[in-house]
């Protein structure tokens, strides 16, 4: 049977176990850049899968494979994948794990996805962080998994030509997505945390507002059909949105050939 914790068969050559998922501790961090900066701390330790989702995770979980970027096969990070497909894509890993789903998707019996309410449940508020399943990951923690206590503009530094080692961007891609785990990880032991695929966030999304520090922060309150957050950028672009605080949003409906995810689960243990 399938265990979403077991990926080393899938996506991670020749890997271990504890290669293909890393826990993040628990603790305080600073969010935000110079300007924006805000305190966050966590009460509870995360589990993040150390790559992105790829290809092959999204048959293993019985869930349609769009993607077009296919240079690399099975082992290519998934794109064209809405944050709806995201969700749901989760929602099928905590099946499997016979966990509770983190997100209720209500189609209110149309095809049409524009159409469909999905609610983060949780504990008390709907917060993620109260989730025992497969989830998105906040944009608290995208950003600590992102670069931990550094305060630097990347987590390699603050020259931006140290991405190379680390982030396939537009300068060194050849304007396509590659391998999973074919660069280095990141400091947090996470592959392509930057660049390959942007990243789909739990969060809702303003350009306008800024994200609120304090203890396990869940964002904006979430209005149907407004946008969810991404971060990370990708093998098309530049330096910049590769960086710790660049932030973007689209509809939840949307997908790209440069936009995919990775997963998380609230370690309650």
């Amino acid at each position: 049977a399938y265990n979403p914790e077991d990926r080393a068969l899938l996506s991670c050559g020749s890997c271990t176990h504890d290669l293909c998922w890393r826990q993040l501790p628990l603790g305080n961090f600073q969010m935000g850049d110079t300007d924006n900066r805000v305190q966050v701390m966590f009460t509870r330790a995360l589990l993040v899968q150390a790559t992105e989702v790829s290809r092959a995770d999204l048959v293993a979980a019985g869930v349609a494979d769009a993607s077009v970027q296919r240079d690399c096969g099975q082992l290519c990070p998934a794109d064209r994948v809405s944050w709806i497909d995201a969700v749901l894509y989760t929602n099928a890993l905590s099946d499997i794990a016979e966990l509770p789903h983190c997100y209720t998707v209500d189609e209110n019996g149309s095809v049409d996805t524009t159409e469909w309410m999905v609610t983060v449940t949780g504990g008390e508020g709907g917060s993620p962080y109260l989730c025992e399943g497969y989830r998105l990951l906040t944009e608290a923690e995208w950003e600590y998994a992102y670069h931990g206590n550094a305060r630097n503009t990347w987590f390699c530094g603050e020259n931006a030509t140290c991405l190379s080692a680390f982030a396939w961007i537009d300068v060194n891609s050849n304007n396509t997505s590659h391998r999973i785990a074919s660069l280095q990880p990141n400091p947090m032991g996470l592959w392509d945390i930057a660049g390959n695929q942007a990243e789909w966030i739990n969060d809702a999304f303003d350009v306008n507002v800024r994200p609120e520090g304090g203890t396990d922060p869940i964002g904006l309150a979430y209005v149907h059909g407004e946008p969810r957050g991404f971060r990370g950028g990708s093998y098309f672009n530049n330096e910049i949105d590769a960086s710790a605080w660049e932030r973007h949003g689209t509809f939840p409906t949307n997908r790209f050939d440069n936009l995919g995810f990775r997963v998380c689960r609230t370690v309650f243990e």
